[in-house]
């Protein structure tokens, strides 16, 4: 049975196998047939062509062309002309075939049994297949074509006319190219220009205000809609038609401009918009492969939008006059609504947002690029400076402080220049480039300044969680769950912070974007040198008319750059950006803002690698050694700076200087590691200017140890006070508090006192150890003398127990280290015998035992290595020696008459000089120290140098004649 059952089985398999196998060589036999049938059908199609009549071949390129078929039987694929069918039929033998005459015919015929957006389609489509016909036809029947074309383009306008919103929808149901051929459209408009004006200005409009209504950054109507408007507005007339838009009229705040202009759309989507901060929520738990992916995508998104939005507007602006002035208009008033953002204080909800104004001031640095990147020699005179306060296209504020004319000069000016130009034109490079600085500083570089005091808000926040963590460790019970309930909410708000700082950095860190920005300010330093004239001595009137902010903006992006991303700057561009502060950091004639030219040296300073600051950049670190950038400049003008930052008219000038002064200190140290700046501050130490440049040094180090000391004193004080509890709570509760503030601030102050004070002494002891003979003219070697004999007075012996505070390195304060670098001075300057003189002649700090005792501090505290060691000890010595021969002199010259005492200091006078404006005497040594600090007559305030001085050789006769006389007295006795 089980056996039958098989063979049936495999029977009937056999059998089913055999069918299908026949069935499929009678399908593939089939298919051959019809292929073969195909292939003849073909073949017979082409040999037809080949002996088709002219006539038929005009018939076949209109049915080509409009898809039709006068066959009803044959017209699968086209459209059947059921009427012209017809009428063909009533012709003549010869003329039954399509023709040129029967294109319009046609057209209404095909048209009539269609709708909406199916008409603009097929006529676009018809429009694109004469195209066709041409490449394979050449100019054979151009004829034809060109009638074709003609009444396609009659009939696709009136359609439009007709039916404006078939043409719309097609637009919103079209992504990123516009619905109609290009060639068409053109033609369309050149035809029915005057009729389709107030439609077109119409569907521009409706684009922008659905790209506006795109809250969405990354969306595909937001850049379907950048696209077709880059199309459309390559029309001429489509962009003419915008022209009499009283959009372009709109006047108002930032925040109005922004929300109610028509151009406004195209510069909304930005960094700021949801769904690109969206991409750094939880930042913390973030991958690096995450941020940088997402950097990729959003930095590709704000190129495509900012591109288009320049090709968009420069597609307007070639449109017509018209077109332009509107658009550098619109510019304009945008800047002007927003120039409360450069004020400290402002209302955020009248100004434009930060993304919106990134764009803006973004599109116009392309408008710039053309001629920042020129080769040409005169692109600089193609700049009208007379524009900022010429133009009417944007407010100027005449108060702002310019770079080196007085309010009076530059008000004078002013009425001259405006009554001498009259209504004055200006070419568009000068247009762009004022509106793209003014932009810029209402915008971008606003933003960065913000972008500063959110880090440091941030660095806070980290420092305020680090301390909550410490406490809560110390705490139990329901106080420590409020700690971490309190301490939650804070990282809460710390993960917003890094949020915003990522979505931040994906526009401010662009490479693309940084490269711009350096390229247009290099520019600004070139052309600004251009102004100044490079290498004169008198300074043009359109540079020091200029205002401050252009150079301020300059320095603030760089700042930025170097600070945040200093490996995404061009090292060119920085070599030749370079090579334009040097040349200002000096120049207080060109630039009579000291504390403007100091930000100079702050750029500097941030392109040397610091090791306070955990800098390691050193890609930049070879322009400092290139003999070309800064060769004899960049030393002179730092020690100029230093001098002239004793004032600079701000309010905080007296304590501002000290920053300044010592980010000099550090670029002067490091540059004194490469010889040709050796050879430079050698040369320099020759100069008067270096003489002026130590007495300030002078000055600061004995303020800041001074104060230093002072504060450190207080804090002990005030520390000890405390430890007695008893002793403290018995106080006033209001004694307590004062105190209590009183030590906060003395605490906040030295750290600062002592990390000046510790530059300073450093850069005292670095150029004296290199450059001594300078520090040892009259009127410093005495002050010097006296400086170290103070302070060495208060580091060793019983009043350094006034200055030992509990955890001195939380002040930067290390005693040893002062003391070993106060020694090591001494050492630099024992060989002189002046210098020698003049530590003992202080009446003040100088005591013999106090040098002997240091001696035993050195060798016990290995202050420094015994070889320096015993050469202090000679020095001891030798002072020894000295001040036993002073004490002696002094007995032999008492009772000195008044007459021969300087009137200021009481000391016997060796070199008496007259001060004409008061024609009072002086000794040279002191009227000459107090020029160094005031260029004026200490008795009467007038003008006063010493090169006015007038010796009194008379009375220095008698005064010599006088010691003469004295000595020999006490001789002969």
């Amino acid at each position: 049975m089980v056996n039958s059952t098989l063979s049936s089985n495999l029977t009937s398999k056999i059998t089913s196998e055999t069918s299908n196998l026949s069935s499929k060589k009678d399908f593939e036999e089939k298919n051959r047939e019809t292929s073969t049938e195909k292939t003849v059908e073909k073949t017979k199609k082409i040999e037809e062509k080949k002996h088709q009549s002219k006539e038929e071949k005009i018939e076949s390129i209109i049915q080509f062309v409009f898809k039709v078929s006068t066959d009803k039987e044959n017209a699968k694929d086209s459209h059947y002309l059921r009427l012209l069918e017809g009428e063909i039929n009533q012709r003549s033998e010869n003329e039954r075939h399509l023709n040129e005459n029967d294109v319009d015919s046609i057209l209404i015929e095909v048209l009539t049994q269609m709708s909406g957006t199916e008409i603009l389609k097929y006529l676009n489509r018809s429009y694109q297949n004469i195209s066709t016909v041409r490449t394979k036809e050449g100019n054979s029947f151009n004829e034809l074509l060109e009638g074709c074309e003609r009444s396609i383009v009659s009939q696709t306008g009136l359609t439009i006319q007709d039916e404006p919103l078939i043409l719309m929808e097609m637009i919103e149901n079209q992504h990123y190219s516009f619905p109609l051929d290009n060639n068409l459209f053109s033609s369309v408009l050149s035809t029915f220009e005057e009729d389709l004006q107030p439609f077109l200005s119409q569907i521009f409009t409706q684009i922008l205000q659905k790209l506006g209504a795109t809250r969405e950054m990354i969306d595909l109507n937001v850049s379907s809609s950048l696209s077709i408007l880059n199309s459309i507005s390559s029309f001429p007339i489509f962009s003419k038609s915008l022209s009499n838009s009283k959009d372009f009229e709109t006047e108002g705040n930032g925040r109005f401009l922004q929300m109610n202009s028509l151009l406004s759309p195209l510069f909304i989507h930005s960094f700021e918009s949801n769904d690109v901060s969206n991409r750094f929520l939880n930042p913390t738990k973030l991958t690096q492969s995450h941020v940088v992916e997402s950097y990729l995508v959003v930095r590709r998104e704000f190129n495509y939008l900012q591109n288009n939005a320049f090709q968009i507007i420069k597609n307007l602006i070639k449109s017509d006059e018209k077109m332009k002035n509107n658009c550098l208009n619109w510019f304009g008033r945008v800047i002007s609504g927003n120039k409360m953002r450069t004020k400290s204080q402002f209302e955020v909800s009248q100004c434009s947002t930060n993304g919106f104004l990134v764009n803006l001031s973004t599109v116009l640095l392309k408008f710039c690029g053309p001629f920042i990147n020129s080769s040409e020699e005169n692109t600089f005179n193609k700049i009208d400076s007379r524009y900022l306060y010429l133009n009417t296209r944007m407010k100027t504020d005449e108060e702002e402080s310019k770079f080196s004319i007085s309010l009076e000069d530059f008000n004078k000016y002013l009425k001259e220049l405006r009554e001498e130009s009259g209504s004055t034109s200006f070419s568009f490079i000068t247009e762009v480039f004022f509106l793209t600085l003014h932009s810029l500083h209402i915008g971008t570089i606003q933003v960065i300044s913000q972008y500063n005091s959110f880090i440091q808000n941030v660095a806070k926040m980290q420092q305020k969680k680090k301390e909550m963590e410490r406490n809560v460790n110390q705490m139990n019970g329901p106080q420590r769950d409020l700690m971490l309930s309190i301490l939650k909410n804070h990282e809460l708000s710390l993960e917003k912070m890094y949020t915003t700082k990522l979505t931040l950095d994906s526009q401010l860190m662009d490479g693309n974007f940084l490269d711009s920005m350096l390229q247009f300010y290099v520019f600004v330093g070139n052309w600004l040198l251009f102004l100044k004239g490079n290498g004169e001595e008198s300074v043009s009137v359109a540079f020091s008319t200029l205002p401050e902010f252009i150079l301020e903006d300059l320095i603030d992006f760089v700042s930025f750059g170097l600070r945040y991303c200093p490996e995404k700057l061009n090292v060119v561009m920085m070599a030749n950006l370079l090579e334009i502060i040097i040349p200002m950091i000096g120049s207080s004639e060109s630039i009579k803002n000291h504390w403007l030219r100091s930000r100079l040296v702050q750029v500097i300073y941030e392109m040397l690698p610091q090791e306070e600051n955990g800098s390691q950049t050193t890609q930049f670190l070879s322009l400092f050694t290139n003999n070309r950038i800064g060769k004899g400049q960049l030393v002179p003008a730092l020690f100029q700076l230093y001098v002239n930052i004793e004032s600079t008219g701000r309010n905080h000038q007296f304590y501002e200087k000290f920053e300044v002064r010592r980010r000099i200190g550090i670029i002067l140290k490091q540059l004194r590691e490469y010889e040709m700046h050796q050879l430079t501050i050698k040369k320099q130490s020759e100069s008067p200017l270096f003489v002026r440049f130590i007495n300030l040094l002078l000055n600061d180090c004995q303020y800041l140890l001074d104060e230093m000391l002072v504060r450190l004193t207080e804090i002990k004080e005030t520390e000890s006070a405390m430890e007695d509890q008893a002793g403290w709570m018995a106080l006033d509760e209001t004694v307590r508090n004062d105190r209590w503030e009183k030590l906060q601030q003395n605490s906040n102050t030295v750290k600062s006192f002592c990390v000046l004070a510790n530059q300073n002494i450093d850069l005292f002891n670095f150029l004296s150890f290199h450059t001594k003979k300078p520090f040892m003219v009259k009127e410093l070697v005495d002050r010097i003398a006296q400086m170290l004999n103070y302070f060495i007075n208060h580091l060793t012996g019983s009043k350094s127990l006034d200055l030992k505070v509990k955890d001195p390195s939380r002040f930067f304060f290390d005693p040893r280290y002062l003391l070993r670098k106060l020694i090591e001075i001494y050492l630099n300057f024992a060989e002189f015998d002046e210098f020698v003189q003049e530590v003992v002649n202080d009446g003040r700090s100088f005591g013999m035992q106090k040098f002997k005792q240091i001696i035993v501090t050195l060798r016990k505290n290995h202050l420094l290595p015994e070889e320096n060691i015993i050469q202090f000890a000679n020095f001891v010595d030798r002072i020894e020696r000295i001040s036993k021969e002073i004490d002696k002199e002094q007995e032999d010259l008492d009772d000195i008459p008044d007459e021969y005492l300087d009137p200021l200091f009481g000391t016997l006078m060796r070199d008496p000089v007259i001060l004409p404006g008061s024609n009072t005497t002086m000794d040279r040594q002191w009227i000459i120290k107090h020029l160094l600090n005031s260029s004026t007559d200490p008795f009467n305030r007038l003008p006063l140098s010493s090169d006015m001085l007038i010796p009194n050789d008379k009375l220095r006769e008698e005064i010599e004649g006088w010691i003469v006389s004295k000595k020999t007295k006490k001789t002969q006795v």
